[in-house]
C-alpha cells in the first residue's frame, strides 16, 4: 500500500515539474533573451556580441523580432551567416532560424538591397515593433491599426504612450506566467497532501481489519 502511494506521489511531482517547465519554455534549440531593443548601429552590435560572448561556443550574435512580433530576441545562433534579399526583414522562427518577412508595405526603411543577417542593424525599421499590435511600426497596416486603437488626438503622436503600453503588456504577460506556476504548485501540493491523508486512513483501516 505504502509503495503504491509513494509511486503515485512521484508521478504527480514529475507531472507538476513538467507543467511548470512547459509554461516557461520556448521552442528554440538555444537560449534566447528578451530585450527592449536591438542594436541599430555597428558599434552597438559589436558591444552586444561581446556582452553575450557568443564566440565562446563558436556561435554568432544576432537580435531579431520573434515570429509573433511580440518581442525582440537576443541570441547566439549556430547557423552560418545568411544572406537575405531586398524588400525583406527577418523574424526568428521554428527552433531558431531567421526567416524572411516581406516589408514592401513599410512606409520607409525596408532594405533596398541584399544584406547579411549580421548587417540587420543597418535597417532599424526591421527592428522596431509594436508589441501590443504585433507588427513592425514602419508597416503601413500597423500604423492604421494603431490609429484605430488609439484615443482621439493621440494617433501616431505619442511614442512614449505606445512604449508604455508595450511595457505594461510585457509585465502583464510575465505576471500571468508566474501566476500559472504558483497555481500549479499549489494544486500539486494539495493533491499530494490529500493522497497522504487518504493513504494514512486506508492504512489504518486495513490495519484494523488485519487485527480481526
Amino acid at each position: 500500500m505504502a509503495h503504491w502511494l509513494f509511486s503515485v506521489i512521484l508521478i504527480i511531482n514529475a507531472f507538476c515539474m513538467t507543467m511548470e517547465n512547459l509554461i516557461g519554455r520556448t521552442s528554440y534549440r538555444f537560449e534566447v533573451y528578451s530585450g527592449d531593443k536591438c542594436p541599430t548601429n555597428k558599434r552597438e552590435f559589436e558591444e552586444a556580441a561581446i556582452r553575450m560572448n557568443c564566440s565562446r561556443d563558436d556561435k554568432r550574435y544576432l537580435c531579431a523580432p520573434n515570429r509573433n512580433l511580440s518581442n525582440l530576441i537576443e541570441f547566439c545562433t549556430d547557423v552560418r551567416r545568411s544572406l537575405f534579399g531586398p524588400d525583406n526583414c527577418v523574424r526568428l522562427e521554428g527552433t531558431g532560424y531567421l526567416n524572411h518577412y516581406n516589408c514592401k508595405e513599410f512606409s520607409s526603411g525596408c532594405p533596398s538591397m541584399a544584406y547579411f543577417d549580421t548587417e540587420i542593424y543597418k535597417y532599424p525599421a526591421c527592428l522596431f515593433i509594436n508589441k501590443d499590435l504585433n507588427c513592425f511600426t514602419a508597416d503601413i497596416n500597423c500604423k492604421e491599426r494603431l490609429c484605430n486603437t488609439s484615443t482621439p488626438g493621440m494617433c501616431l503622436n505619442n511614442p512614449k504612450s505606445e512604449n508604455s503600453t508595450s511595457k505594461t503588456k510585457t509585465k502583464k504577460s510575465e505576471t500571468e506566467k508566474s501566476m500559472k506556476k504558483v497555481i500549479i504548485s499549489v494544486v500539486c501540493v494539495l493533491v499530494t497532501i490529500m493522497l497522504w491523508i487518504i493513504g494514512i486512513v486506508l492504512y489504518k483501516k486495513l490495519g484494523k481489519k488485519g487485527n480481526f
